[in-house]
């Protein structure tokens, strides 16, 4: 037995023993961590940084030093409303097996994983050409236009019908010198818009196909009515009001959102490195 307390595993497991039991017998009678709410400057920035979703410790606490009292106190509150809600929740164990909440921690871990960048990362200017360089499409100004349009469906007249219906119409409005305002009340009723303001090639061509989106982009001159056209759903009269070709961008012109750009690629790659660093930790197995 005397040889049995001389093993170091032993000695280290009857010291932690008397160390639990000193601590438990003679600790002072103070309330319980789960009981104490404690509110301080950090703990308000913390709640602020998870409200906003912008984890930036200095600007949080310059935001609460700067905060009036009824404003301060109103967060106060709702933050200590939140924290009683949670230790009870977890008391009662209800972020056991829900899914909802899986997800929501997760999605909290993300967002602390990407506060571990300082916010002080800036690219240089070679860097932001570059980027420019090879994502020059994200800042490419589309092509857009502003018409308005007359439509005739062709399920209850056959096409030919619309067809010399709109032309009749077309002349009589350009002569009257109809504005697009007050033509509202010729037509059937289109699945989308009567009025385009400021609109891309893109969506007119998911709207109306592209023959329309020729003639509204390319063919039909400004201030007039122009067709019969026709589409996948019929035919149209045509008024363009305006019209803007594509714009090249500049390095200058999309600057700052180049830069805004680079800085979220750069926050990914802070959270991947990061859940790389964290899955180090873990061996996956597979059954």
């Amino acid at each position: 037995m005397r040889a049995l307390f001389k093993e170091p595993l032993i000695q280290f497991f009857v010291g932690g023993i008397v160390l639990f039991l000193m601590v438990t017998l003679f600790k002072p009678n103070t309330p319980e961590a789960d009981d104490v709410i404690t509110i301080s400057d950090d703990t308000l920035a913390t709640y602020l940084q998870y409200r906003s979703k912008a984890f930036d410790t200095s600007s949080a606490l310059e935001a609460l030093a700067v905060m009036d009292s009824a404003t301060r106190a109103q967060i106060t509150e709702e933050y200590i409303t939140e924290e009683i809600l949670y230790r009870e929740a977890l008391k009662l164990g209800l972020e056991t097996g829900d899914d909802v909440i899986r997800k929501r921690l997760a999605q909290k871990m993300t967002y602390l994983l990407q506060g571990f960048d300082d916010g002080t990362w800036a690219p240089d200017e070679e860097d932001a050409r570059a980027y420019f360089e090879e994502n020059v499409f994200r800042y490419r100004e589309e092509a857009r236009a502003s018409f308005t349009h007359i439509f005739l469906n062709t399920t209850q007249r056959s096409p030919e019908t619309a067809s010399t219906e709109l032309s009749g119409l077309k002349d009589i409005l350009n002569q009257t010198a109809v504005a697009p305002a007050e033509a509202g009340t010729y037509g059937d009723r289109f699945p989308f818009f009567r009025t385009y303001a400021n609109r891309t090639e893109r969506l007119i061509t998911d709207h109306f196909g592209e023959t329309v989106r020729k003639a509204v982009f390319e063919d039909a001159p400004k201030g007039q009515w122009i067709g019969p056209i026709s589409s996948p759903y019929g035919m149209h009269l045509i008024y363009v009001s305006s019209r803007h070709e594509t714009k090249e961008p500049t390095l200058e012109g999309a600057y700052p959102d180049v830069v805004a750009d680079m800085r979220r690629d750069h926050l990914e790659l802070v959270r991947q490195k990061a859940i790389q660093k964290l899955r180090d930790g873990y061996r996956i197995t597979n059954q």
